[in-house]
């Protein structure tokens, strides 16, 4: 869970008849962009800017936060994850001896406490600071709330096999992932039922807010070397809506009210980003036997950011005009072939 930085876009189009004189009807082809990701080849994914609203989270692994990437512990099986090394230019290598195994992808991820090997982990990350998430803070310091009990979740939902959280789909490169000798960067796309997963905002244990469905984009960079301690991880999710859960008690319901206005304000939608996700390789907490599963958590620190909502840009209006201008000049000239003909 690199280092380039727009979002990408899925080109899609539709037609709209436009009346531009009553002598001229033309068919306009409408450009439209949707921050959804394009497959089929290198993908281009880039950690989104800052909104400049936010809320900053940090998933310490040590405190018992972060998030679980894993894999089938039998390499070779469709959810084992594709093996890096001699694929990814400076992909880590890990040394041969007791218990090792060859380094593949993550095929699923989570947050820590929704995975096989949470070791004792209830949440993704909390709540480290808000950045012009002025309603929220108002409520936060009339309330005396402690901002750390504000956390962040992801995963499978309850009920739900591990196995059901976002994954890799077929495996297959250019399709799921994209990376090559040519280059120290890889790029990977997690999807998921969205009927059984789910990703949010607790309070206190207590779920207050919802958040949409989206893929998410995960970019890693491998660095100059395969040793591992120069490799940089980050991800992100599409823009999605935020809504609040129902039957909260007043402080929860009020708190989540709180945010939501926060979010209408700044935009409407809300969008995920995992700023740094510590380095694969370090494997600092790892367990190869539970549900046959090879987990590996891993800290991090990101924030939720709050953006617009995804709209058609003025690309769409300079064609309608660069279209209406040239119409417009054609008719002019055949309006002055006509009357020099009459003369």
């Amino acid at each position: 869970m690199s280092k380039r930085s727009h979002r990408i876009n899925r080109l899609t189009t539709s037609h709209k008849r436009i009346s531009m004189n009553p002598l001229f009807t033309l068919s306009i082809l409408t450009i439209v962009f949707s921050q959804t990701a394009v497959f089929g080849g290198a993908f281009n994914l880039s950690l989104p800017d800052d909104s400049g609203t936010s809320i900053s989270f940090n998933g310490n692994l040590a405190q018992g936060y972060g998030v679980a990437g894993y894999m089938n512990e039998v390499e070779g099986n469709a959810d084992s994850g594709h093996l890096l090394e001699n694929v990814v230019l400076n992909a880590p290598i890990i040394p041969d001896g007791p218990g090792s195994r060859n380094l593949t992808a993550h095929y699923y991820i989570s947050g820590r406490e929704a995975g096989p090997f949470a070791n004792g982990a209830s949440d993704t990350a909390f709540a480290s600071g808000l950045t012009a998430m002025n309603t929220t803070a108002a409520y936060v310091n009339n309330q005396t709330l402690n901002l750390s009990l504000l956390t962040f979740r992801f995963g499978p939902n309850n009920g739900q096999p591990h196995t059901s959280s976002w994954n890799l789909g077929a495996d297959q490169l250019n399709v799921n992932w994209s990376g090559n000798l040519g280059s120290s960067v890889e790029e990977r796309i997690y999807q998921a039922n969205p009927a059984e997963v789910f990703s949010g905002l607790f309070f206190d244990g207590t779920k207050i807010v919802d958040f949409g469905y989206s893929d998410i984009y995960e970019i890693l960079d491998y660095g100059g070397t395969q040793l591992g301690n120069d490799d940089t991880i980050v991800a992100y999710s599409d823009p999605v809506s935020a809504s609040k859960e129902a039957g909260l008690n007043p402080v929860n319901d009020g708190l989540a009210d709180a945010i939501l206005a926060d979010i209408v304000v700044a935009g409407g939608k809300i969008q995920l980003r995992f700023d740094t996700v510590q380095s694969i390789s370090s494997f600092s907490d790892e367990n190869g036997a539970g549900d046959g599963l090879w987990v590996n958590n891993l800290g991090f620190s990101g924030s939720l950011q709050v953006v617009p909502e995804p709209t058609e840009y003025a690309l769409t209006i300079s064609i309608l005009l660069g279209i209406f201008i040239t119409v417009r000049n054609h008719r002019i000239r055949t309006i002055r072939r006509e009357c020099t003909q009459i003369r």
